[in-house]
């Protein structure tokens, strides 16, 4: 969705999102399986709505525009090394060697990535450096959001039986998150009216990766309920073999798949398998 103005992508992503799965929630549950039994859950919920939904997605955003997809995702797939340790601090999950062992190995993979050139369109830009250093940023800083919400919402299932309480809490978080986006895109849109305006040849862009988003957020919410956090992390690692697939078909004229780039997704996929083989 190149050229669309990243506030409103958030916004508009995230009201498709949070529509399609309420409405597969409530074809599918009844308004009985939203009641949380502490106060303390909803305050989360509104918080990691905040920060899943409303600021991941910004900074997810800003830094697939900056650098490219293709190493975006490698390095805000890098999750489990943060989820570990955060999993272990709040949850009581245990850290094993073999755990620790693979975390390096993906994090070696993530370097790799990083150090790999940026997109050809960086070339011909006399400001492509200070560009980069901040694409980078934003994909570190998703990466700690994600890891911080993958937390969140285990903990937020814990409190609904695990037959409805992921997908509840999925529709809440996304919603919630949707107001925050829209008060983001309010109170920080772009002055000139040109710059606010949509693409029409995005919306098709849009809807696919609304639909993606509305089976890929219960679903991960659901597999916290059923294994460790840093199973879950370590598992949606492995997207970006898929991503240099995919831009390879879609943006090779603009994204710059190489050897270096490849040979670190691996290692990210090869770490990822020792870290569910430790248990």
């Amino acid at each position: 969705m190149q050229n669309a103005p990243l506030l409103k992508v958030a916004a508009l992503a995230s009201t498709l999102n949070g529509i399609f799965v309420a409405i597969l929630f409530f074809f599918t549950f009844s308004l009985n399986s939203l009641i949380y039994s502490s106060i303390a859950t909803y305050v989360l919920i509104v918080v990691t709505g905040f920060m899943m939904i409303a600021l991941s997605r910004l900074s997810y955003y800003y830094a697939i525009g900056q650098i490219g997809p293709s190493r975006t995702i490698p390095i805000a797939a890098s999750t489990p090394a943060v989820s570990a340790y955060l999993a272990s601090l709040f949850l009581d999950e245990p850290i094993t060697f073999k755990m620790l062992l693979g975390l390096a190995v993906l994090m070696v993979g993530v370097i790799y990535v990083v150090r790999s050139s940026v997109s050809l369109q960086d070339t011909k830009d006399l400001k492509s450096k200070k560009r980069i250093i901040l694409g980078y940023l934003s994909a570190g800083a998703t990466t700690l959001n994600w890891s911080l919400c993958g937390t969140m919402l285990k903990a937020i299932s814990k409190d609904l039986p695990v037959e409805y309480g992921p997908f509840a809490t999925s529709m809440f978080v996304i919603n919630i998150g949707c107001v925050f986006a829209w008060l983001l895109y309010v109170f920080f849109k772009p002055k000139e009216k040109d710059k606010r305006i949509f693409p029409k040849k995005n919306w098709k862009w849009l809807i696919c990766a609304a639909v993606c988003q509305t089976i890929a957020i219960p679903c991960y919410t659901n597999a916290l309920s059923y294994t460790l956090v840093v199973n879950v992390s370590s598992i949606t690692a492995l997207q970006p073999l898929v991503v240099i697939l995919v831009s390879k078909m879609f943006l090779d004229q603009i994204e710059k798949i190489n050897l270096k780039l490849i040979g670190g997704a691996f290692m990210s996929v090869i770490g990822t398998i020792l870290i569910l083989l430790s248990f």
